[in-house]
């Protein structure tokens, strides 16, 4: 497919639609940019916990510069191979490959383009490590999360790997080891958050997903028993792991942060213990808002906690 474009394809696609007629605002929707917020949240975390009691700007700008393209690349990537199950949904179906309103091909040029500056700018900028782990995320997301999805419920588990991988990046774009338990610590933080999350936003389109194809766990879950017991559970090891950030073999941060995230992780588990007994719309979307609060509270912590005080 990609060895028949043109020249005139190419600069189209990168150009952001000369070529095609397509709105701005839909090469922009191929991004997925509002999700990708949380990539370049993540990276952020971990440069700076990484960089100690001296952050270069210009690092973590190219960290973040990078790690953003990687994702938007393959975030327009996963709207080519899923639009034919995108357009089922009521939630997708208005996305751009979905919609007709960005060919495939199009979408393809615009996608690796995106992917291999992102690469290339944290090879050239930061370090070769970084680019691996960032080439490992859209591998894990383009490779096994998508076609699982539509294979097996634990599509969930797998997908929240590249999911919790930005952290661990941003450590290795700023010099640091990943034979240390730090950036582990990070990605468990993120893994087992990324689950109680996404099964709520599961459990609120239920339907739509099972239109689309998905195997998520609500939508093969009549009684929402499983899928409330996944998220307890998980929500309990979010918390066992955010306390390991102030063991010693970790040394990110004292004891005033496991007092916010014992506070902020007793509110999240509140919610899911809700969920796991109601087991309705309403708790889920509940849920759902409580875990967008939890995780900017307890991560900008972690980092507010890492910068050194004059």
């Amino acid at each position: 497919m990609i060895g028949a474009l043109r020249v005139r394809d190419v600069v189209g696609a990168i150009l952001v639609g000369i070529t095609y007629r397509a709105p701005m605002r839909r090469w922009i929707g191929l991004t997925k940019y509002r999700l990708n917020l949380l990539v370049l949240f993540a990276v952020g975390g971990g440069y700076v916990t990484a960089s100690g009691r001296e952050v270069d700007a210009v690092g973590a700008a190219f960290a973040a510069l990078g790690a953003a393209l990687s994702a938007f690349g393959a975030s327009a990537l996963n709207m080519v191979m899923e639009r034919d199950f995108d357009a089922r949904m009521d939630r997708t179906r208005d996305r751009p490959v979905a919609s007709g309103e960005v060919s495939p091909r199009a979408a393809v040029v615009f996608g690796v383009s995106l992917l291999l500056a992102g690469l290339g700018i944290l090879a050239a900028k930061t370090t070769w490590t970084a680019a691996a782990v960032s080439a490992a995320v859209a591998l894990i997301y383009l490779g096994l999360y998508t076609p699982l999805k539509r294979v097996t419920t634990l599509n969930t588990l797998v997908g929240a790997v590249p999911g919790a991988l930005p952290p661990v990046l941003g450590w290795a774009a700023a010099g640091g080891s990943l034979t240390a338990p730090a950036p582990w610590v990070m990605f468990g933080i993120i893994f087992f958050w990324q689950i109680p999350h996404f099964l709520a936003i599961a459990t609120v389109y239920r339907d739509d997903y099972e239109r689309g194809g998905f195997r998520m766990l609500p939508a093969v879950d009549p009684t929402l028993g499983l899928c409330a017991r996944q998220v307890v559970l998980n929500t309990v090891a979010l918390i066992l792991v955010s306390m390991a950030v102030v063991a010693p073999a970790v040394g990110l941060c004292g004891s005033r942060f496991l007092v916010v995230a014992l506070a902020s992780g007793a509110v999240f588990l509140a919610f899911a213990m809700r969920f796991a007994w109601v087991r309705d719309v309403a708790t889920a979307k509940r849920l759902f808002w409580a875990s967008l609060v939890y995780l900017p509270v307890v991560w900008a912590f972690l980092v507010i906690d890492r910068i050194p005080r004059a």
